[in-house]
């Protein structure tokens, strides 16, 4: 399953969660339009409003290349929602795992690089600077095992 940190690989995020997310929104979208159609007003605006935007996002992550983490020998490239970042093993410290609200996240200390001002709240949340976006289908332990694996092998 671990490929050579001395190729390329990427990962992406599971579909069933993203199908699951999908049905959701589009469900309670569905059943948001249909209480504007009986004039039930603000609360069918809302849920109608709120689960459609949940169900775009849903669509757009299922387009080819919109998510996804790329592990290369000389850093890291995660691209979210089409929106792309990346950076070398030297900047990145040890990978761990934080428990946010209902699930587990992979967080990361980033050393040398920049600190925006919600690394505070998110050091005072998950003890960490950062987080991953995703755990790409993998359990959140085996992804921080896999970066840590790769970061020790390109910094040796």
């Amino acid at each position: 399953m671990e490929p050579s940190p001395r190729g390329i690989h990427v990962l992406r995020p599971s579909k069933r969660k993203v199908l699951l997310l999908l049905a959701i929104c589009l469900s309670f979208t569905a059943v948001g339009v249909a209480m504007l159609l009986e004039g039930e007003g603000l609360s069918a605006w809302f849920a109608a409003s709120f689960f459609g935007l949940g169900l775009a996002v849903s669509l757009a992550n299922l387009w080819p290349g919109a998510s996804y983490l790329k592990l290369t020998p000389t850093g890291m490239e995660c691209r979210s929602l089409f929106r792309r970042w990346s950076m070398p093993w030297k900047a990145v410290g040890e990978f761990g795992v934080a428990q946010a609200r209902y699930k587990k996240i992979v967080v990361i200390n980033l050393s040398d690089w920049g600190y925006p001002q919600q690394a505070d709240i998110n050091l005072w949340l998950t003890g960490a600077t950062h987080a991953l976006p995703d755990t790409y289908g993998l359990k959140a332990e085996e992804l921080a095992k896999l970066l840590n694996e790769w970061r020790r092998s390109a910094l040796s």
